[in-house]
Protein backbone atom coordinates (compact mmCIF):
# COMPACT_ATOMS: atom_id res chain seq x y z
CA UNK A 1 0.00 0.00 0.00
CA UNK A 2 1.31 3.34 -0.96
CA UNK A 3 1.48 5.99 1.78
CA UNK A 4 -0.71 8.73 2.20
CA UNK A 5 0.54 12.61 1.73
CA UNK A 6 -0.50 14.99 4.35
CA UNK A 7 1.41 18.09 2.29
CA UNK A 8 -0.56 19.62 -0.10
CA UNK A 9 2.77 21.16 -1.37
CA UNK A 10 2.08 24.57 -0.20
CA UNK A 11 4.75 27.41 0.48
CA UNK A 12 3.44 27.80 4.07
CA UNK A 13 4.16 23.70 4.69
CA UNK A 14 2.42 21.59 6.99
CA UNK A 15 0.60 21.71 10.71
CA UNK A 16 -0.41 18.79 12.37
CA UNK A 17 -2.63 20.20 15.29
CA UNK A 18 -4.43 23.58 15.40
CA UNK A 19 -4.21 24.46 19.13
CA UNK A 20 -1.79 23.57 22.17
CA UNK A 21 -4.43 20.77 23.09
CA UNK A 22 -5.13 19.10 19.99
CA UNK A 23 -4.57 15.18 20.63
CA UNK A 24 -1.37 14.13 18.33
CA UNK A 25 -0.07 10.44 18.16
CA UNK A 26 2.90 9.26 15.86
CA UNK A 27 3.96 5.45 14.79
CA UNK A 28 0.68 3.88 16.33
CA UNK A 29 1.09 5.37 19.84
CA UNK A 30 -1.60 6.97 21.99
CA UNK A 31 -2.62 10.87 20.31
CA UNK A 32 -1.67 12.75 23.21
CA UNK A 33 -1.22 16.96 23.56
CA UNK A 34 1.85 18.68 22.72
CA UNK A 35 5.04 18.24 25.81
CA UNK A 36 5.54 21.04 27.76
CA UNK A 37 8.21 23.49 26.54
CA UNK A 38 11.45 22.98 28.94
CA UNK A 39 13.25 26.90 29.75
CA UNK A 40 16.42 27.73 28.51
CA UNK A 41 18.71 25.85 29.97
CA UNK A 42 21.67 28.44 31.62
CA UNK A 43 25.67 28.23 31.83
CA UNK A 44 24.72 27.61 35.73
CA UNK A 45 22.99 24.84 35.75
CA UNK A 46 23.79 21.81 37.72
CA UNK A 47 24.14 18.35 35.85
CA UNK A 48 21.75 16.79 37.69
CA UNK A 49 19.01 20.00 36.44
CA UNK A 50 20.18 19.48 32.72
CA UNK A 51 19.45 15.44 33.42
CA UNK A 52 16.09 15.94 34.46
CA UNK A 53 14.64 18.68 31.99
CA UNK A 54 16.49 15.79 29.22
CA UNK A 55 14.89 12.97 31.07
CA UNK A 56 11.09 14.92 30.88
CA UNK A 57 11.86 15.89 27.35
CA UNK A 58 12.74 12.47 26.59
CA UNK A 59 10.00 10.91 28.10
CA UNK A 60 7.48 13.43 26.23
CA UNK A 61 8.93 12.28 22.86
CA UNK A 62 8.64 8.87 23.97
CA UNK A 63 4.99 9.51 25.01
CA UNK A 64 4.00 11.01 21.51
CA UNK A 65 5.98 8.20 19.60
CA UNK A 66 8.84 10.26 18.36
CA UNK A 67 11.46 8.05 19.67
CA UNK A 68 11.62 4.04 21.10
Amino acid sequence: MAARQLSDAGTGGTVLGQSATDLIGFFGKTARIRVTAIASISAAETTANVKTRLRLLLTGMKNLGLVG
